[in-house]
Formats: structure tokens, C-alpha cells, sequence
């Protein structure tokens, strides 16, 4: 039996609005897009990026016009603060940090990446005396006291734009210069000198107060401490006189001769 086709196969052209390029999507993506509501098995690993590592620049004379070089070098990708005698720069991407780097080679200015704890400069805030107070008088008044004082500065609120009665005074790290933190007087001025480690440290102490406390009370059931309170009050006595006990036996006797008991009685001897 022949069963070849004497005819040739047909071509079935699709039309070109039909024809779907086929896309490199992941199988993930496409189990994704297929179940919106079915979290992918398999989990895409995040690459973090690192954080770029500030630049301090010290001995600088002119901060304001080193601080604008910068920001002109690198298109504004970074943000300055001033910290004693230097800059403090924070470069916002990798290729500022490079730029900034460059520009300290060039010009061999002295800066460092990281700092030792025991070579940062000591800060404190003054509290109390007025906005008004030139730095220059604070650092003299310090310094008749023998702390040395690198630099003061007012310290500005972020959201008026206005001087507040806080003063930043930055110095070196020496036993002198820590004898800022017990000052009570400037001048003729009664002054506190950061005040949130004061309040932090009564804070602890108040904590470890609480924590002695509740530790040494004995743990109480609430039954006895509602017991405590409520106390269960006795019953009082009632007092009877004598021969009353007597009366009142001899008195339900007499009541079973009443015609009604009597009835009753009878009635329930029918029963039985």
C-alpha cells in the first residue's frame, strides 16, 4: 500500500502583527509575571554598595574658598563641615572622592581618611550665654583659665536660620583642655557645658536605681496582694440570752399541734 503524498507541504505565513520576538527574560521574571501573587523561589542577591569614606583636610587658613574650589571640582557631589582648624569633605559618589584625592596630591595639602580616637579634638557646647557673645571673648575667657581653644563658633538652627545660645568650642585633646567640661562660670555668666551627658548620666543612674529596686522586692501572687487590701471582715456574734435556746425548741414543739399540722400530718400518713 502507497501512502506517500504526491503533494508538496503548505507554508502558513502568520501575519506580521502576530510575530513575537522571543526576549531574554529570566525564568524568575517570567514565573514572577505569570503568578504576580507567588513570591520567585529562587531570591536575587543585592550587591550593597560601600559608603565613601570622608576626607578631613586640616591647617587650612581660607576653609570658606578651599570648601568652594572643591565643590566647583567635582560639580557640587560633595558636602563640607568645618572642624577645627580644617574641613571635614563627604563625597557623595566614588568618582568625587577620586577628584578630591587629586586635588590634595596636587596641591599636597595635609588630610587623612580615618583619625585615631585619641587624636580627635575634644568638642564641647556651651549653654547660656547669649547669642550675641563674640568667639573671640570666649576664647580669650578660656584661655585665662589655661584651656586652649582651636576654634568657637555659634551654632545655628536648621529650620530659622537663626543664632542660638550655643556655642561650639572645639580643642586639642590634653588633661588642660578637659577641665572645659567642669566649668560652671564664664565670665560673670553661669554656663553648662553639655548638657545631654549630664542628662544621659542621670538617666543611667536612674535605670539602674529602678532595676536595683525591682529586683530586691520580693515577687508578691496577686492573690495576696488583693487579699492585702481587701481584707476578709469576721462575722460578728450575735449574743443570746440565756434559756432562749430552750423557748424555741419548746415552741416548735407546740406549733406541730397546730390544726395545720396536724391536716398535713395525716395526709402524708395516707401516702405512706
Amino acid at each position: 500500500m502507497d501512502t506517500s503524498n504526491q503533494f508538496n507541504g503548505l507554508s502558513i505565513e502568520e501575519p506580521p502583527d502576530l510575530l513575537v520576538k522571543p526576549t531574554s527574560t529570566s525564568t524568575v521574571a517570567t514565573r514572577a509575571a505569570a503568578k504576580p501573587n507567588m513570591a520567585p523561589n529562587r531570591t536575587t542577591s543585592t550587591r550593597k554598595e560601600r559608603p565613601v569614606l570622608p576626607i578631613t583636610i586640616d591647617n587650612i587658613p581660607r576653609k570658606d574658598l578651599l570648601i568652594k574650589q572643591l565643590r566647583d571640582l567635582t560639580s557640587g557631589r560633595i558636602t563640607a563641615r568645618v572642624q577645627g582648624t580644617g574641613i571635614k569633605v563627604f563625597p557623595q559618589t566614588t568618582q568625587a572622592y577620586q577628584q578630591v584625592r587629586e586635588f590634595i596630591d596636587k596641591f599636597k595639602l595635609q588630610s587623612f581618611t580615618y583619625q585615631l580616637p585619641e587624636n580627635k579634638e575634644l568638642r564641647a557646647v556651651i549653654r547660656g550665654l547669649p547669642e550675641t557673645t563674640p568667639p573671640g571673648e570666649i576664647i580669650q575667657e578660656l584661655k585665662l583659665r589655661n584651656i586652649s581653644a582651636n576654634s568657637c563658633q555659634v551654632m545655628i538652627n536648621r529650620r530659622t536660620k537663626l543664632p542660638m545660645p550655643l556655642f561650639l568650642v572645639t580643642l586639642d585633646r590634653n588633661d588642660e583642655n578637659k577641665c572645659i567640661y567642669k566649668l560652671g562660670k564664664l565670665g560673670y555668666i553661669k554656663i553648662k557645658v553639655n548638657v545631654w551627658e549630664e542628662r544621659k548620666k542621670k538617666r543611667e543612674e536612674m535605670l539602674a536605681r529602678n532595676a536595683t529596686a525591682t529586683a530586691a522586692a520580693p515577687v508578691t501572687s496577686p492573690v495576696a496582694l488583693l487579699s492585702e487590701a481587701f481584707p476578709v471582715k469576721p462575722t460578728p456574734a450575735v449574743a443570746e440570752a440565756p434559756g432562749t435556746a430552750t423557748a424555741s425548741i419548746g415552741a416548735s414543739l407546740t406549733a406541730f399541734n397546730a390544726p395545720p399540722c396536724r391536716d398535713l400530718l395525716s395526709l402524708v400518713n395516707g401516702f405512706i
